[in-house]
């Protein structure tokens, strides 16, 4: 597995001085297969990332700082993800009625389709 290199680069895009690479490898192959052909050497020979011992310490904190919790937002991103995969498997219904009280007044909307007391757990409507 090759390391990724990310950083702050040079003309990542056109409109843009500097800005954050992710992936510096990935990008120079975006631009040789998806940009413009006329435009590939140009973008090739001007992209490229500032080495790091030429950004001031409290930029590199700050970056670093940055990709931390840009990581972790990725994997609470990916987790949600997951668990909302998973809970649409759940056969919800079929638990609940196994596990509910009999006469669980829920009609897929609410608890409250018998009213607000605990007379609804009767089966009556109040």
């Amino acid at each position: 597995m090759s390391t990724v290199l990310s950083g702050l680069a040079l003309h990542c895009h056109h409109d843009k001085l500097a800005e954050w690479c992710w992936d510096y490898q990935e990008r120079l192959e975006y631009i040789q297969t998806e940009k413009p052909e006329e435009e590939r050497e140009l973008r090739k020979a001007l992209f490229q990332l500032i080495p790091i011992e030429l950004l001031p310490a409290a930029f590199v904190k700050a970056a670093d700082a940055f990709r931390a919790a840009f990581a972790s937002q990725i994997s609470v991103d990916k987790a949600r993800v997951a668990y909302t995969k998973a809970r649409h498997a759940l056969h919800l219904k079929a638990l609940h009625r196994q596990i509910c009280h009999p006469n669980c007044p829920w009609n897929g909307e609410t608890i409250f389709s018998r009213g607000k007391s605990i007379g609804a757990l009767a089966g009556e409507k109040l």
